[in-house]
């Protein structure tokens, strides 16, 4: 627990772990509601830093789930916005969904 800090107007909560030597990954939960506003997950390469950030708001209950409808990812100055507009929870998946197909390489 690293303490508090803005995000935009919202005080979150800083939660930081490593995974693997080289990984770093901070949460940061909203103080008042609890759900993580933002993650940023910062990678050593032998180029130098790599850094993702995520961005999540317009969080909607599903299923008693709260998920957020919508995202803003941010890495090497590119940013992609992502809305969702329908999140639905287990879905039966047709098992030819995994079959590897004919023209891949076999190894």
């Amino acid at each position: 627990m690293l303490g508090a800090e803005k995000v935009g107007l919202q005080t979150a909560y800083v939660v930081e772990y490593s995974e693997q030597k080289n990984e770093t990954t901070k949460l940061y939960f909203d103080a008042e509601t609890g759900l993580a506003i933002r993650s940023v997950e910062s990678y050593e390469k032998p180029e130098g830093t790599f850094t993702v950030k995520l961005d999540m708001d317009d969080y909607r209950s599903v299923d008693g789930m709260m998920f957020p409808f919508r995202m803003r990812r941010t890495e090497k100055g590119a940013v992609i916005r992502i809305r969702l507009t329908q999140v639905k929870n287990n879905l039966p998946i047709d098992d030819e969904m995994f079959v590897k197909p004919a023209s891949a390489t076999k190894h």
